[in-house]
């Protein structure tokens, strides 16, 4: 099994393609990317699927946000003070999971 999480170019996929072997029994390569045109190149192998993930839902993206954000506090909530600016955050990432995690956690260092 070989996962390759955030690919946002199709030449990277087709560099490694090249050098992966082909239809060997039981071998698996997960690929997420944002990109249509990544996904859909990486799909022109036979038995290629586009599984076309969601957006979390504004509580599912505010519960992520807070525990990467708030992780070190106690309540793991956030502080009302910060309340404005931190939804202000979860609603520029749109629902995106990688997002919303990477601005939780860079919020972090600096609460």
């Amino acid at each position: 099994l070989l996962v390759l999480d955030d690919v946002w170019s199709p030449d990277v996929w087709s560099q490694i393609k090249v050098s992966l072997p082909n239809g060997q029994k039981g071998s698996r390569v997960i690929l997420t990317t944002r990109i249509d045109q990544v996904a859909l190149q990486s799909t022109s192998e036979v038995g290629s699927h586009v599984y076309n993930v969601k957006p979390l839902d504004k509580e599912k993206a505010w519960d992520l946000f807070c525990r990467r954000a708030f992780s070190s506090s106690r309540s793991k909530m956030c502080p009302p003070e910060l309340q404005t600016i931190a939804d202000e955050f979860v609603e520029k990432c749109k629902g995106l999971p990688l997002a919303i995690a990477s601005v939780g956690s860079r919020s972090h260092s600096r609460v």
